[in-house]
């Protein structure tokens, strides 16, 4: 799959001189709905990497298990490390579904790795009629009112910044490489605000509808409660936003068709080829991240409040 879709969208991008090129990048790639499983052969090597070794490993954590798989590439394009997650995958084979799976094991797990920063992928609902199914984008805000509290710090509490809960520079990078690819120009959207549903039933049209006068522009399911706890560990995350499906009630011309889980894989899964071309383009050209952003991260994000007395902001 990753071949056929390959030879017909893709090829490496120039560098940007923003962009900070990195010899030795620890790249976490999330997998869902839209990139099931991640076995590349070599769609790295048009940036001078081959990968040497593909192993798999399950990570102890305190709150679980998790099954990754790591990816050793070198070459002259440097040395660097891919580490795939399923978030959906479990030891016991089938899906787990949205609501039930581990997210704090799974993010403690990539900080336990040291990856430099997260790209996930993340199969949503299309509500505006300018992102259509089959085409990819990225997050950039999201509406959480399922009322699931998902946090590192259940008993001693910490107040974390979510102001930009996907990191702008990464999305910067992504933007990139998805408007080249995909032949968008600059002027049509393609950073969206996500609804999160809490599955895992689809939403109604008429939830659908609740979601874009608040301002979505999306539906999904997992990448919301992935951002909180990369922000809790200051971890860079991205999540590249797949259109599947049109979310319930805004197909054009069959308002009520009804939405089939093997369909949206199967639309999903043609975008294979667009979410690699974005991996290989952050291996070769990086991404912005500097120390300001990480110290101001450190000095603000985490605010406890137990500390702050009346008069004090």
């Amino acid at each position: 799959l990753f071949q056929a879709v390959w030879a017909k969208a893709f090829q490496p991008s120039s560098p940007d001189s923003r962009l900070h090129p990195c010899l030795n990048m620890r790249l976490g790639v999330i997998g869902g709905s839209s990139l099931v499983s991640f076995d590349p052969k070599d769609e790295f090597r048009c940036i001078g990497l081959d990968i040497v070794s593909s192993t798999s490993k399950v990570v102890q954590t305190d709150y679980g298990s998790v099954n990754v798989k790591i990816m050793e590439l070198k070459g002259t394009g440097g040395e660097h490390t891919l580490i795939f997650m399923q978030r959906h995958g479990h030891a016991n084979g089938g899906i787990t579904p949205p609501h039930k799976i581990n997210h704090k094991a799974n993010m403690r797990a990539l900080a336990d790795l040291k990856v430099d920063a997260i790209v996930a992928t993340t199969s949503v609902g299309t509500i505006v009629p300018h992102f259509p199914p089959g085409r990819v984008g990225v997050c950039n805000q999201f509406i959480d009112f399922t009322g699931q509290v998902v946090t590192y710090h259940d008993d001693d509490a910490k107040f974390t910044s979510v102001t930009e809960p996907f990191h702008r520079h990464l999305n910067s990078a992504l933007l990139q490489t998805l408007r080249r690819v995909q032949r968008i120009e600059a002027d049509v959207q393609l950073e969206f605000t996500v609804w999160l549903s809490q599955g895992p039933y689809y939403e109604t049209p008429a939830e659908v509808t609740a979601a874009e006068r608040l301002g979505a522009h999306v539906c999904g399911m997992t990448c919301v409660r992935e951002a909180k706890l990369c922000a809790e560990l200051s971890m860079p995350y991205s999540a590249l936003t797949v259109a599947s499906n049109w979310a319930a009630g805004r197909h054009p011309g069959d308002a009520a068709r009804a939405l089939d889980h093997a369909e949206v894989s199967e639309t999903s899964a043609r975008t294979t080829g667009t979410i690699v071309a974005c991996l290989v383009d952050l291996l070769k050209n990086g991404f912005a991240k500097d120390a300001e952003e990480a110290a101001a991260r450190q000095a603000i994000g985490l605010i406890d409040h137990t500390s702050l007395g009346d008069n004090d902001s």
